[in-house]
């Protein structure tokens, strides 16, 4: 089965992702300074969002509410990220390239997992 996403381009310094807008993927195309995404409740289970490196000169920050976590590796297959409660996970321009990603599932409590990703995050 495929998964058919809605896919947004954009520059924006910050970006709050609108609950209910799931499926999508967002394509980070700053090229430089970071792009602050923050996420919607995890507690509304089943949103998926893409993020994607689109200029390398840019970084990504993901931040949850300050009450939602984030579950993820430093990078595919790689050690934990242990970020706290309400701290976001980045993809640095000192080491990331274009299409580095990660999709995130919120678990309808107050986590997001990292469903698929690829290149090197770290905790904020």
């Amino acid at each position: 089965m495929a998964i058919h996403y809605s896919v947004s381009r954009t520059s924006a310094a910050t970006l709050s992702v609108p609950a209910g807008t799931s499926i999508r993927a967002y394509v980070a195309t700053a090229s430089s300074g970071t792009q602050t995404f923050t996420l919607p409740k995890a507690s509304l289970g089943g949103q998926v969002f893409s993020f994607i490196c689109g200029d390398a000169g840019g970084e990504i920050l993901i931040n949850p509410l300050s009450s939602d976590g984030i579950s993820m590796k430093a990078s595919e297959g790689g050690a934990s990220l242990a970020p706290a409660a309400g701290t976001g996970v980045r993809n640095t321009a000192a080491n990331n390239v274009v299409d580095d990603r990660v999709t995130l599932l919120s678990d309808g409590v107050s986590t997001w997992y990292a469903i698929e990703q690829s290149g090197t995050w770290a905790s904020q």
